[in-house]
């Protein structure tokens, strides 16, 4: 293992025997909302939603050059960034450390396909006379409309929209009412860690603006009134394994921060692995390491 670094890792630990968390008090560690949720679904709090132990954390980035990249709760585990094989080296060497794998391995050889373009912009669609225009199709056909006759538009829910970035979302036009309404509640780039959602990519923005894009003549989201946490967990660019642990923090996240998104919308890279003929097959899928179906299976307690 050690002769593979730099690269980025995930640091499996043993054990939560001596974290300063407790299961009996669960509001150390979530938020009232999620809380409110478990307790109205049966859903019991356990170990495997103790935090990741900070002691094991901060010796795992005391060994040298190490960037904390993620962490992940349900599978009491890190994913780290290093440049030193020495500190590889001493990782693996901790008592409480399980095994250390990489996350840099591409899922395969063969060339990823190019972008797809982003759509055009809705000046260059034209519009129907009605205010949902080019969206009245997808509304029509959930009903949406109906539910929007009775004042249904999202109002007191919070959607977490986990995908590859909201390029110009904070300054298109259609998301307008929503940033005047600060229903923006929480960004956050779990890739590069910088910050910032809204120079990566157009996929998310997309997806957001069929929820809570409002241009009347043109556009109509489907809920216009919810609030929203925006996360960048893809790298478009790229396929690694690591965006699997980007995506399980991503959710973790959602859980947090005195807020329990309701929804979540999640993009994960199976798409890009489609149009590349490298697409997942159910096997791959089960399989029971680095596994997107047993944390997606976790997100129910998020």
């Amino acid at each position: 293992m050690a002769q593979t670094a730099p690269d980025t890792y995930w640091v499996q630990f043993t054990d939560k025997e001596n974290t300063p968390y407790s299961i009996t008090q669960p509001e150390q560690f979530l938020s009232a909302r999620s809380i409110a949720r478990r307790q109205a679904q049966g859903i019991a709090v356990e170990e495997s939603d103790l935090p990741v132990d900070p002691a094991y954390i901060a010796a795992v980035l005391a060994t040298g050059d190490v960037q904390l990249i993620n962490r992940s709760k349900w599978f009491n585990a890190i994913t780290i960034r290093i440049t030193e094989l020495s500190a590889l080296d001493a990782i693996e060497q901790l008592s409480f450390v399980s095994h250390v794998r990489s996350r840099m391995r591409m899922v395969s050889n063969d060339p990823l396909p190019e972008d797809v373009p982003a759509p055009p912009m809705m000046e260059q669609r034209g519009g129907e006379p009605s205010d949902y225009g080019a969206s009245w199709n997808q509304i029509y056909m959930l009903n949406g409309h109906l539910l929007h006759a009775m004042e249904a538009k999202g109002q007191g829910m919070l959607i977490g929209v986990l995908d590859s970035g909201f390029d110009q979302a904070d300054s298109l036009p259609a998301f307008a009412d929503l940033r005047a309404r600060e229903g923006i509640l929480l960004e956050r780039d779990m890739v590069n860690h910088d910050g910032d959602v809204y120079e990566d990519h157009w996929h998310g923005r997309s997806v957001l603006s069929c929820m809570a894009g409002i241009l009347p003549g043109y556009l109509q989201g489907t809920a216009p009134l919810a609030d929203y946490v925006l996360l960048r967990t893809e790298e478009a660019a790229t396929e690694y394994v690591v965006e699997e642990d980007n995506w399980v923090a991503g959710i973790r996240t959602c859980g947090q921060y005195r807020m329990r998104c309701d929804q979540l919308l999640a993009r994960l890279h199976g798409v890009r692995r489609q149009r590349a003929g490298i697409a997942p097959t159910p096997i791959w899928m089960a399989r029971p390491l680095a596994s997107a179906s047993r944390r997606a299976w976790l997100r129910r307690k998020a």
